[in-house]
């Protein structure tokens, strides 16, 4: 994956031959939506909107779908709105808007115990959940790596998909925005994975309807190895093999080459550098964000990036404007050191002349504290 964000993958929708409805033993008059599947695929879960949103499963007997049952160590008048289970069943996350949220939806985890009980439900805490929504969480099969869509941590704009892994002593890492191209301005979300399909809903600009179904792929399933270094459990080292070389035909190499400069172009000006209150320091979860813009513009030395440093309202104009600065500055010497020609960037200090949120909310005013980019024309 750390790779894989910077390939241009293409995305596509599919349509099955032949689709029906899968009738009323899963369907009602409300609204039904699955909203997880069981590794072995003999189980589904819908999630329902009655008593505020519960979570119901069913299973696959003789293939016939079963009643749906429902399912007390997850739901309760809270809602309930998304679920994933690891291959043996034991560990089994959820996201609930229940009492002990940090701040709106978060990701919850319960134990299934020998005697097929189950454990009380826990928080995931902050190193994973944020002061807003957490959603669509996804579990691999081995319970060490965990997908989930959040408005939080560095999304550049409504729901962002993250990844988190588990360290050397079980700890989840901070977790990793996805970023191009499973992660938009616009909301993604209910990442899933099966073998080397990647599969997730976007709300972005090009879908047919207002949501569609996208998927990105590799051509060949590729191996993937994670090496933790034991000094520092915390970091990651991601080897991804064999590396895949694709010639395309000379008669449509240049078209091929202008086709990709635009997405990249087009992925530059989409980013957003989010920091903390009255901070400039550069987070380490934008490391691939800001290692893939620099990868850009070393490859297009003819590219100048303009960085924009950006702030709330809630301090005086003197003050935002050195802060800005400061932001933009920060961002521009990362790139820098990662090999970057002073000539290609340009910054400008815009204090809190811009917002894209309203600066009378929590939420917005966290999200316009930002750097933001554009290629100069």
């Amino acid at each position: 994956y750390e790779k894989s964000v910077n390939l241009n993958f293409g995305h596509y929708f599919y349509t099955l031959p032949n689709t029906y409805n899968a009738g009323s033993k899963i369907n009602s008059a409300s609204p039904d939506v699955c909203v997880g599947v069981a590794k072995s695929g003999d189980k589904i879960y819908i999630y329902n909107a009655n008593n505020n949103g519960d979570i119901s499963e069913l299973k696959l007997v003789d293939n016939q779908w079963k009643t749906s049952s429902e399912l007390p160590f997850i739901n309760t008048t809270a809602q309930e709105t998304s679920v994933s289970l690891t291959a043996d069943e034991k560990f089994i996350y959820f996201i609930s808007d229940r009492e002990g949220t940090i701040g709106e939806k978060d990701i919850f985890m319960t134990i299934r115990k020998d005697d097929n009980s189950y454990s009380k439900p826990v928080n995931l805490g902050k190193k994973i959940n944020t002061i807003y929504n957490e959603e669509s969480v996804f579990v691999n099969a081995t319970n060490d790596t965990l997908f989930f869509s959040s408005e939080g941590h560095n999304s550049i704009g409504g729901y962002d998909i993250f990844r988190s892994i588990k360290n050397s002593d079980n700890q989840w890492t901070d977790p990793t925005n996805l970023a191009y191209p499973f992660s938009s301005p616009s909301d993604d979300m209910y990442y899933s994975k099966h073998k080397n399909y990647h599969f997730f809903t976007s709300t972005r600009t090009d879908v047919i309807g207002e949501a569609d179904v996208f998927v990105a792929f590799t051509p060949k399933p590729i191996e993937e190895v994670v090496i933790i270094e034991k000094n520092d459990p915390d970091t990651l080292v991601t080897k991804i093999e064999p590396e895949i070389k694709i010639e395309p035909k000379t008669d449509v190499k240049i078209e091929q080459k202008n086709k990709d400069l635009t997405a990249e172009k087009d992925y530059i000006s989409k980013q957003k550098i989010v920091f903390l209150l009255e901070k400039y320091e550069v987070s380490t979860s934008y490391k691939n964000t800001l290692d893939t813009i620099a990868n850009i513009l070393k490859a297009n030395s003819e590219l100048v990036v303009i960085i924009s440093g950006h702030t709330d309202n809630t301090g005086s104009v003197e003050y935002n404007t050195k802060l800005s600065e400061k932001r933009a500055n920060a961002v521009a010497e990362y790139l820098k050191s990662k090999g970057v020609n002073q000539q290609q960037i340009t910054t400008k200090a815009e204090a809190d002349k811009l917002p894209i949120h309203n600066n009378s909310t929590l939420q917005g005013r966290a999200k316009n504290r930002r750097v933001d980019f554009k290629i100069k024309d």
